[in-house]
């Protein structure tokens, strides 16, 4: 695995962790995902891919799709796509981000935690 890959993973991985999901790391070798985060609260779960040049896994995004479990989404991350590449990901049932938008989200979030602990702190006192 390169090096751009595991810091897509460590990326994905904190950013899923801000949003309160249980991460657990793929280690087996036949699954197509590097993860899975899983919210418990809201019953949802994500296979995630972290594909940093999209246009070398579409065959791996496909065969993907078809061994995500029933009650999964496959969630597919990488550097930059078009909107050709945003609408077969819509039509196909993935979604497709980048990891620039999943950081954003990611610090938007925390972000958002720490104004929600600083009013609560406020409050209290």
């Amino acid at each position: 695995m390169s090096n751009l890959v595991k810091n897509f993973i460590t990326s994905c991985t904190l950013t899923f962790k801000a949003f309160e999901h249980e991460v657990i790391i793929s280690k087996n070798q036949s699954t197509m995902w590097n993860f899975m985060a899983v919210n418990k609260r809201r019953d949802k779960v994500y296979a995630v891919y972290c594909a940093p040049r999209l246009s070398s896994a579409k065959a791996l995004i496909k065969v993907a799709l078809k061994k995500v479990p029933k009650d999964t989404r496959l969630v597919v991350v990488t550097s930059s796509f078009t909107d050709a590449e945003q609408e077969a990901a819509d039509s196909d049932g993935y979604s497709l981000v980048t990891l620039a938008m999943l950081s954003k989200y990611g610090t938007e979030m925390l972000e958002i935690k720490q104004r929600e602990s600083a009013e609560a702190s406020e409050k209290a006192a």
